[in-house]
This record gives C-alpha cells, sequence and structure tokens, in this order.
C-alpha cells in the first residue's frame, strides 16, 4: 500500500503489506486515526493502519465471508460497508465489536441474462452486479427474487438450460465459475445453487460467454484485472469435472462462442485486451477458431486482418459457415478453406437465435424479424416492433426481454 500527498499525488510513503497479506479488488476508508481495508491473509480480513507507527493490525477474519464489498465511515467512529448480498456491517473502532444487519438488497430487477426451462414452466434469470437471481413461472407470469446464486461479488453473465436434466447452469463473474440450480428443489445458495466448478485457479475472472452442447457447458473467458491470457473451459455438471485451454489464442481473451451441434464443433473469437484495459496488450490482431467438442482439441485458428484487435462470432449460417462480426461490418468464415466473405454492415444488434433449421431470429434495432443471406449479403425482414434483448428459442416460443419485461412469441404465429 502506497501513500500519497493531496492534491501532488506524490508517493510520501510505501506501507506495503503484512506478511502473508495481499491486496483485493475493493477500497478502504479513513475512520479516526486509522485507515481500514481489506486484505487476503488468507481469508478476506479486516485490517487497519496508522500514520506515524505504520503497524499494521489484523482486526477481524473473513469480516464479510465470501461477501465482498466497500469499506467506508460511518459517524466518525465506526468502519462500516453493505456486503453484495445485502447486509451491512458495523465495526466500533473503541470497543471492537462487529454489529451486522440484513438489509433488502434485491435491487432492479433487470434481464441480464436468462434462461427459459419450458417443460419446468420456469425462467431463470438474473439482474446486474449484485449476485442474485429470480425465477419467473411461465403459467402465473409470477417473478421471485431467489436471493444470492453464485460466489463472491459480480454477477450472472450467462445462463443456459440442461433440459435432459431439467436444471439451470449459470455462469458468473469475479470468480468465472458455473453454478447448477434445480427448480424442484428448495432455493438456498450454496446447496442449491451450488459451485459445479471454477476456472479461477487458472486465472480466469469474466465469463464472455456459455453455451451447452446437451452433456457440458462451454464457457469463453478473460483473465483477472491486470493479467493477460483468456480462456477456454469445458464444465461437466454430473461429474464436476472442468478442463481449461487458456491461452488457446495467445495472451487474448476469448470473448464469443458459436456452438454447432450438427457437426460437433465450436467456433470462438478473441480480443487483445485485458479486461477493463488493465494492463497493455502484446497481440495486435484477434483471431478466430474452431474447437472439435468429441475429440476436445483445437481444429483450427486464424487471424483476421493484420491490426484489428477485435472480432466476435454471431451465429451459424445455414450453408455451414460461421458468422462474425468487426464492430458494425458482418463476415462469414469457413473453415475448410478459411474465406472470409463481407456480408455487409448492421448497427444495432441486439441479440440472435437459431430455429433447428437454421432460421435466424435476431433483434434489431426497434424490432425482432428474420437474418437470411441472399446473393452473399444480409437481409433483414422486420416481424415485430420490440427492442428486444436475450432471445431465446424453447418448446415453439421465442423469448426475449424487452426492459424489464419478459416476452414470449409463439413462433406459428410470428411465421404467419
Amino acid at each position: 500500500m502506497q501513500v500519497v500527498s493531496w492534491p501532488e499525488l506524490k508517493v510520501v510513503k510505501d506501507a506495503g503489506f503484512p506478511k502473508g497479506a495481499a491486496s483485493t479488488y475493493s477500497r478502504g476508508a479513513r475512520v479516526g486515526e486509522h485507515f481500514y481495508v481489506f486484505l487476503s491473509s488468507p481469508g478476506r480480513d479486516l485490517w487497519r493502519i496508522r500514520s506515524g507507527a505504520w503497524a499494521w493490525e489484523k482486526l477481524a477474519d473473513n469480516w464479510m465471508g465470501e461477501d465482498t464489498g466497500y469499506i467506508g465511515a460511518f459517524q466518525g467512529k465506526y468502519a462500516a460497508g453493505i456486503s453484495i448480498n445485502g447486509i451491512a456491517h458495523t465495526y466500533d473502532i473503541a470497543s471492537g465489536k462487529t454489529t451486522v444487519m440484513d438489509v433488502e438488497n434485491t435491487g432492479v430487477m433487470d434481464a441480464h441474462a436468462i434462461g427459459v426451462g419450458p417443460e419446468m414452466n420456469v425462467i431463470v434469470g438474473s439482474p446486474f452486479i449484485n449476485a442474485r437471481f429470480w425465477t419467473v413461472d411461465l403459467q402465473t407470469g409470477e417473478g421471485k427474487d431467489q436471493g444470492r446464486g453464485m460466489p463472491a461479488g459480480g454477477q450472472i453473465n450467462q445462463i443456459v438450460w440442461d433440459a435432459g436434466r431439467h436444471k439451470a447452469l449459470m455462469s458468473s463473474y469475479t470468480e468465472a465459475a458455473v453454478m447448477e440450480y434445480d427448480p424442484t428443489q428448495k432455493t438456498q445458495w450454496p446447496t442449491n445453487p451450488r459451485i459445479v466448478a471454477s476456472a479461477k485457479s487458472e486465472g480466469q475472472m469474466r465469463p464472455w460467454e456459455t453455451v451447452f452442447d446437451r452433456r457440458a457447458v462451454w464457457m469463453a473467458t478473460g483473465a483477472g484485472y491486470g493479467q493477460l491470457g483468456g480462456a477456454l473451459s469445458r464444465i461437466d455438471p454430473e461429474t464436476n469435472q472442468i478442463k481449461v485451454w487458456r491461452h488457446i489464442v495467445k495472451d487474448q481473451t476469448i470473448n464469443a462462442l458459436v456452438l454447432d451441434l450438427k457437426r460437433r464443433r465450436l467456433f470462438f473469437s478473441s480480443h487483445i485486451y485485458a479486461d477493463g484495459d488493465s494492463c497493455p496488450p502484446t497481440q495486435t490482431t484477434a483471431e478466430l477458431g474452431a474447437f472439435d467438442i468429441d475429440k476436445q482439441e483445437l481444429i483450427k485458428k486464424q487471424p483476421f486482418k493484420e491490426g484489428v484487435p477485435k472480432i466476435g462470432v454471431v451465429c451459424m449460417l445455414p450453408d455451414g459457415k460461421v458468422m462474425f462480426h468487426e464492430a458494425d461490418t458482418f463476415y462469414s468464415w469457413e473453415i475448410e478453406s478459411g474465406a472470409i466473405a463481407e456480408l455487409g454492415e448492421m448497427k444495432g444488434l441486439r441479440a440472435v437465435a437459431v430455429e433447428d433449421d437454421g432460421t435466424i431470429w435476431i433483434g434489431f434495432g426497434g424490432a425482432v424479424g428474420t437474418l437470411e443471406i441472399v446473393e452473399g449479403k444480409m437481409k433483414f425482414s422486420k416481424v415485430i416492433e420490440a427492442a428486444a434483448r436475450q432471445l431465446q428459442i424453447a418448446d415453439g416460443i421465442l423469448y426475449g426481454a424487452v426492459g424489464v419485461e419478459i416476452h414470449a412469441w409463439p413462433m406459428n404465429e410470428l411465421r404467419r
């Protein structure tokens, strides 16, 4: 830890850390004569240090448990904070006593991610940045906050549905973890949902995309802050086993996945940047790749145009090529020949869902409709007015989030 002057911002003291302790992703606060902060030693423990003496003092082990939160000053005599899970903590600097209180922390029930389980009459969803999740009963339309659904702080970024076992599989930031939720059982973290596996030990933090091949979860991730080297991971929810291919594209983040079940392939794309631009890139050009999901081996990697830092795979096309984009320009990639063809520009693509017959549905601008490739160019046909996100097709129904509402459109009506 360093102490700097104000407003010059010059380092006046390098206080370091206690032996065996390390910094955490958090923020401290001065209360009285001391500065209070979380350090990992090895738990997420509460420490303080005083100017002049510069001696560290450990006050409490795992002060917020697995929760994360920022420390602030309260009434000049408490170090205080509210955790991601909605527990308020105050530490009395005079008595050394900690008081806790449960506060409502549902936040805005946004549809940051959704997964539809039609045979169980449920939609499982998550809001942003409060570590919780919710469900909607498809028969009654009633929604319910289900509380914590993941380890540590952050949010559930993607949700896929395992129709064979009737469970939701959810991936989360900040520990690149996959959780399993059984809607038929009592909801009680950490038993339901439960953690299946995590790529945190391989330096991974943020899941950018998650898909399910009817047996295993495939997760595309980026490394923790200040690091390079994202990964592709395979997680088996039945065995709780995870296999991680870090640096499958050297020093790049794997940012999107497209599953081709017909050919048993998984396509991926990359970008060169660290999360939050937290360290400089070492590479210059984003890449496309394909992976054999049965042999669990790389089929091919191919850089895009030299100097282009970011691309993203979008969906399979009916001819077996994969569509990807660089900014607002879209392309197709044929893996066998490596040929790339430009398909046109589209600004405002919100979401994509593909039917079993290959029909592509997209949320584009303020509408939902079909996307076709006609004479080598994209053609959008508007079907309904709806600024929809998180499109999914399940049991003959197209689902999507419009604002904070979940909408369902029967496919037979959309095709009229």
